[in-house]
């Protein structure tokens, strides 16, 4: 089968997540030392969304920042928040969202990255906009870490 011609930013995405591959824990460690793999994993696995967001949606975000939500950074999916420019505020801020967690996915399966075995979570990202909040509430967790910031203004 002939492999789809891609376009060079979407091939440089692909390669970053294919790198992931292994930082993945292993299935076979104890659990103590499983949860700091998946840990280093999820913040690895952050930067590279961040990374690409930037690359495939330079005019639409300002910065992304990954935000753990569970108190032992073990939770089960990458949360990350986006904050978009003021330029596409306007547009659905949900359907944002869903947009950017189809996009990670979609490069996570390019990339044969297989997480189903480390997580419940449908998809590997969640991704919360600034506009909707996170789970509701607009306040930004302490346990945030800027990874793209782009704010200088549109040109």
């Amino acid at each position: 089968m002939e492999r789809p011609v891609l376009d060079p930013e979407v091939r440089e995405c692909v390669s970053l997540f294919s790198r992931l591959r292994a930082s993945l824990p292993s299935l076979d460690t104890p659990e103590d030392t499983f949860l700091i793999e998946w840990a280093i994993f999820k913040r690895r696995a952050a930067s590279v969304a961040a990374e690409c967001i930037a690359r495939l949606l330079p005019r639409a975000v300002e910065a992304v920042y990954y935000v753990e939500l569970s108190d032992s950074h073990v939770g089960r999916d990458v949360d990350l928040l986006v904050v978009l420019r003021d330029s596409i505020k306007g547009v659905d801020p949900v359907e944002v969202e869903e947009t950017i967690e189809s996009l990670l996915t979609r490069l996570t399966r390019m990339a044969n990255i297989s997480f189903h075995a480390y997580t419940t979570s449908p998809s590997l990202f969640e991704v919360h906009t600034t506009l909707c909040g996170i789970y509701g509430s607009r306040a930004v967790p302490s346990h945030v870490i800027q990874l793209f910031n782009n704010s200088k203004p549109e040109g």
